[in-house]
C-alpha cells in the first residue's frame, strides 16, 4: 500500500553542506528529524558524529586558546592604530615626561 510520500532532497547538498576550508562534511542517510537523534549505537551517521564529537571535544582546548591569542593581537594592533591616529610617539612622550 503506497501512503503517496515520495523521497526527495529539501535542499541541494551544495546548499545544505557548502564546500568551506577547514569545514568536515558528512552526509547521513536520515530525515531531518532523525538527523539528531540516533535510534541506537548502530544507526547510520551515528558513530561519525560521536566521533566527530570527541575529537573536538579533545581539540578544543588548544582551539580556544589560539583563537584568544589571535583575539589578543587583533586588539593589541587595533589599541596601536589608534594611538598612532592621536599622535602616538607624542602621546607617549607626554605621558613619560609627566612620570618623571
Amino acid at each position: 500500500m503506497s501512503l503517496g510520500v515520495t523521497r526527495g532532497f529539501i535542499v541541494e547538498e551544495y546548499s545544505a553542506a557548502p564546500i568551506q576550508d577547514g569545514v568536515e562534511r558528512l552526509g547521513i542517510e536520515a530525515d531531518h528529524s532523525s538527523i539528531c537523534k540516533f535510534a541506537d549505537f548502530d544507526s547510520p551517521g551515528f558513530e561519525a558524529v560521536a566521533e566527530g564529537i570527541q575529537r573536538y571535544t579533545r581539540e578544543a582546548p588548544a582551539t580556544v586558546k589560539r583563537r584568544w591569542q589571535e583575539e589578543k593581537r587583533g586588539r593589541d594592533e587595533h589599541r596601536r592604530g589608534v594611538i598612532e591616529g592621536l599622535g602616538g610617539e607624542q602621546l607617549v612622550m607626554s605621558r613619560h615626561q609627566f612620570l618623571s
